[in-house]
């Protein structure tokens, strides 16, 4: 009787606010109420979806003017702990002495991280810097680890990354295929014309699709060459993907990451990093010399400074990193 008394005060309350305002609000606020609630006991999503803020901020800046106020990463940072205390309120923190070791040590850094603000020549500036650090680089680093208790928690995370992962790639393809039928680019970034997701940076785009990238090659080089076409097929996706974006820094990181990796961890397959890595050169040669010229060109610039406009007005650098 008081949870149906409860319910129908809300509908009246919602009821009223949507007259008032706007009817969509009557089912929005439910609606993100529920979601709300979801993702509290899903942190593993939150957590995927704070790895993507850094791409997503920008679309809703543009097309959203209410996260000029609310901070995304702020909001969903502070789901993602809403989700941990739950978690730990049910008791189920349970971290091996090992992975205590390693956070008391991170949790160390941060600490002097957060001491050393003292002596910058900015302590408001540095403050702030240590704050963000702190909160977001603390959440990232602590909830895998508490979230993750074994392989089907690994994997069902993983599956979240190529979910996001796979997203991202189709809006990619979407359009450079919009490119290659209009002829016009669906976005101009700064000088140089490069396919990114709507609003979002093209380099912070090319690194989490680079983190795709180096997954794929480890899974390459792990199976046998009869199990690893699809990863291939997936690898020269996003190599692809990464080249559109026009960021060379992550595709010169996946070539020298994937070497050092190659040799520290892999080199009992030395066959087949030897084939993989032809073929991915091979790849990544073909990609650029077939795109149009106006998509790979900044690849071959390599050494060519450029003038754009910054916040701090109009300079001349290089963009070999970027």
């Amino acid at each position: 009787m008081l949870l149906l008394t409860v319910l129908a005060v809300v509908e009246t309350i919602l009821f009223f606010i949507g007259v008032n305002t706007n009817p969509a609000v009557m089912v929005l606020i439910p609606l993100g109420l529920i979601i709300l609630w979801w993702l509290i006991n899903n942190p593993a999503v939150a957590l995927m979806i704070l790895s993507l803020t850094a791409i997503i901020k920008g679309y809703l800046l543009n097309y959203f003017p209410v996260f000029e106020i609310v901070d995304i990463t702020v909001v969903v940072t502070l789901i993602i702990w809403l989700g941990l205390i739950k978690m730990l309120m049910e008791g189920n923190w349970k971290l091996p002495s090992e992975q205590k070791t390693m956070v008391c040590l991170f949790l160390i850094f941060g600490v002097i991280l957060g001491i050393s603000y003292i002596y910058t020549s900015s302590p408001e500036y540095g403050l702030r810097k240590m704050q963000r650090f702190n909160m977001f680089a603390v959440t990232m680093f602590i909830t895998p680890l508490i979230i993750i208790k074994s392989p089907e928690d690994s994997k069902r995370l993983l599956d979240y990354f190529k979910f996001f992962l796979a997203f991202l790639i189709g809006i990619m393809l979407i359009r450079f295929v919009y490119f290659l039928t209009w002829g016009n680019f669906p976005i101009v970034l700064a000088y140089w014309n490069r396919i990114s997701i709507p609003g979002a940076n093209p380099i912070q785009v090319s690194r989490y699709l680079a983190i795709g990238a180096a997954m794929m090659i480890a899974l390459l080089i792990r199976n046998k060459p009869s199990q690893s076409l699809h990863y291939f097929i997936m690898l020269f996706v996003l190599l692809l993907s990464i080249i559109l974006s026009g960021s060379r820094g992550p595709l010169v990181s996946i070539i020298i990451g994937s070497i050092i990796y190659a040799l520290l961890y892999e080199s009992k397959h030395s066959n087949r990093i030897f084939g993989y890595g032809i073929l991915a050169i091979g790849s990544i040669t073909a990609l650029l010399l077939l795109l149009p010229e106006n998509l790979t060109q900044r690849f071959f610039d390599v050494s060519q400074s450029a003038v754009i406009m910054t916040q701090q007005g109009v300079e001349n650098v290089n963009t070999i990193t970027t």
